[in-house]
Order: C-alpha cells, then sequence, then structure tokens
C-alpha cells in the first residue's frame, strides 16, 4: 500500500507516488484515509445463461452491469450460453450478434463474450 497521491488523465490512471511527487491538477479530489484501487476485471460471469425463451438479455445486462460498476467491476468476460428464441428457426449467431449490439450500447462497463460450441 502506498501513502501517496495519484494522477489521472483522460480516464487512466497516469502517475501514483508519495505526495511530492504528484503534479498540481485543476481537479483535485481528497482521497484521506479510502483506498483507491484499480478497476476489477471479473473474468467468469454467468449473463443470459438462465433465459426462457423469448426472454430479452439487455435488460439483464443493463442491470448486472450497473451493479459490477457500483462494486467496482470496470470489465467482465460473460460465459453465456445463447438461449434459443421463441422461434426455433433464429440461428444462434444472429442471436449472438443481437445481444452484442445491446450490450454494446447499455452495459456501464466493458465487457467480453466466450463462448462454448456445441452440436445441440
Amino acid at each position: 500500500m502506498i501513502l501517496g497521491g495519484l494522477t489521472a488523465r483522460d480516464g487512466k490512471i497516469t502517475h501514483v507516488g508519495s505526495d511530492a511527487s504528484v503534479l498540481k491538477a485543476e481537479l483535485e479530489v481528497d482521497a484521506e484515509g479510502k483506498y483507491v484501487l484499480p478497476g476489477i476485471i471479473d473474468t467468469h460471469v454467468h449473463l443470459g445463461s438462465c433465459f426462457r425463451p423469448g426472454e430479452e438479455f439487455v435488460p439483464q445486462i443493463k442491470e448486472e452491469s450497473k451493479a459490477a460498476a457500483i462494486g467496482g467491476v470496470t470489465t467482465f468476460i460473460t460465459t453465456t450460453t445463447h438461449r434459443t428464441t421463441a422461434d426455433p428457426t433464429v440461428p444462434r449467431l444472429d442471436i449472438h450478434r443481437k445481444d452484442k449490439k445491446g450490450a454494446t450500447h447499455n452495459s456501464f462497463v466493458d465487457f467480453k463474450f466466450t463462448h462454448w460450441i456445441s452440436r445441440a
């Protein structure tokens, strides 16, 4: 643990060090007595795996990513089994594309999908 300060530019930490080494800034935040941690990357999340046919992915990613951000998670990697739709003739790749587009526009944090492939 370092007692000191940090500087950031454009949302990225640019320096961590003693108070004497930290340059003056336009905006200063006093975090005395608090911990400053880097963003957490959660590499094993299960979003989209408990859906029933016809349920939408976007409302879940919106709520879950919001909760993740509140907890300090800045990126998650979801191990997703893209569910079937009410219409079984819709290819899973189409479902994935729709979910990815929805997640891109509605997630509060960065995300990636991982998948498994099956013949089912």
